[in-house]
């Protein structure tokens, strides 16, 4: 069964989410205020449940005994908050890093995770959050309901969000830099950059993707966990291929295409 679900992984390189239409527009296309702020947002909307879902692994691997999990989805976990340093908090990062250069490249008020989510008054900024298309929603909840489904299935969720991370930062990173007229490139480099950055130098996203196929892997135990493996991968990628699909749609009509 372990041979059988190495196979099927091996052959998700082919799957069109790592090379869709918005991830190749956006390599070649300027971006526009608007634009760039429907992406922030729409960003920010999808990016902001990775620390819960990941916690949320942690709580499931503890529950089942599966130390080995537990020990590696820690780790990615303690990374993800900054190594215990609030500054370094990968969500504060991702807030620094995009209003700054919104600030300078499309003159964009900032933004909040908590604008879109809900700030402690319960309230939302409704004009940031109108610019989250419908297929942004449908991620988030659809994931959520992936990775409460069964263990196996959450174990799939995982390792197909980690296996595309590295794909889709590396492309972003790539639409920053074709797009950087004002910002001074020291300051791109240690104030924006970086948030790209602490996730793809030295192989660290790709260290979470072997990881999460570790953990996959040594729960792939009878014929009814591997088939619950790979629907939470195959549904987790295209899911997440139909997000980008409606980010295509939408700057499509921005850009006048």
């Amino acid at each position: 069964m372990k041979n059988q679900l190495l196979d099927y992984m091996n052959s998700l390189e082919s799957h069109p989410v790592f090379d869709n239409d918005y991830f190749k527009l956006v390599r070649e296309r300027k971006m526009t205020p608007q634009l760039y702020a429907v992406h922030r947002a729409n960003f920010f909307f999808r990016t902001m449940a990775t620390v819960i879902g990941i916690a949320h692994v942690c709580a499931a691997a503890a529950s089942n005994h599966d130390q080995d999990t537990l020990i590696l989805f820690s780790y990615i976990l303690n990374e993800e908050c900054g190594d215990g340093q609030k500054s370094k908090c990968h969500e504060l990062l991702m807030e620094q890093s995009h209003n700054l250069y919104g600030q300078f490249e499309f003159d964009s008020p900032a933004l909040t995770v908590r604008d879109l989510e809900g700030r402690r008054d319960g309230l939302r900024d409704e004009k940031a959050y109108s610019l989250v298309i419908d297929e942004t929603k449908d991620y988030r909840t659809k994931i959520h309901a992936l990775l409460t489904r069964n263990y196996p299935t959450m174990l799939g969720v995982a390792y197909a969000l980690e296996t595309h991370a590295s794909v889709m930062l590396t492309c972003f990173r790539d639409m920053f830099n074709l797009n950087r007229k004002h910002l001074d490139k020291d300051d791109f480099v240690n104030k924006v950059e970086i948030y790209f950055n602490c996730h793809l130098d030295s192989g660290v996203e790709d260290r979470h993707a072997s990881d999460a196929q570790q953990c996959v892997l040594n729960n792939c135990t009878s014929e009814a966990a591997l088939a619950d493996i790979k629907y939470g991968i195959d549904a987790t990628l295209e899911i997440q291929h139909a997000m980008w699909n409606g980010m295509y749609r939408q700057a499509t009509q921005i850009l006048g295409k």
